[in-house]
């Protein structure tokens, strides 16, 4: 039964990450193909996926928990979004917008530290608490609203 969940658990999580990358071509005008390659790029650059993998890993199996990292995924995601939008923003009039990312990272060098110095202490623990997540998410959101 549980290897049943899994695939279903997956194929869902990558079907709400292609309406995310829909959703932020359409609002930026972009190509589909673009958006999905800078989508994936600040994935990765921010540590999303690792994010929320700890989100609901710190939330156990409380019923509260897990109701507020519901909360806090959706936190991550909306951050998610207007990053790429951002990163897409700096790159405006570029023929090559795969240097998006970079050019998103380099804009506000102190922030992007900051927020990089958070995730790498909390990679460095075993199991992150559910509060020390929720600051993190909360920085990202923050993050997110600086650099748009």
């Amino acid at each position: 039964m549980l290897t049943q969940v899994i695939p279903r658990q997956r194929v869902f999580n990558r079907a709400v990450q292609l309406l995310e990358i829909l959703e932020i071509a359409r609002d930026t005008d972009a190509s589909t193909l673009d958006t999905g390659r800078i989508y994936y790029q600040i994935s990765a650059a921010f540590h999303v996926p690792w994010l929320r993998r700890s989100t609901f890993a710190a939330a156990g199996d409380d019923q509260w928990e897990q109701r507020a990292a519901q909360v806090l995924s959706a936190i991550v995601s909306r951050a998610h979004s207007r990053l790429v939008s951002a990163a897409f923003k700096k790159t405006a009039g570029a023929t090559d917008p795969s240097q998006a990312t970079s050019e998103l990272l380099r804009s506000h060098p102190r922030d992007v530290e900051r927020f990089m110095d958070i995730i790498e202490e909390l990679q460095g623990e075993e199991a992150p608490g559910f509060a020390a997540i929720s600051v993190t998410t909360r920085e990202l959101s923050a993050l997110a609203d600086r650099l748009s």
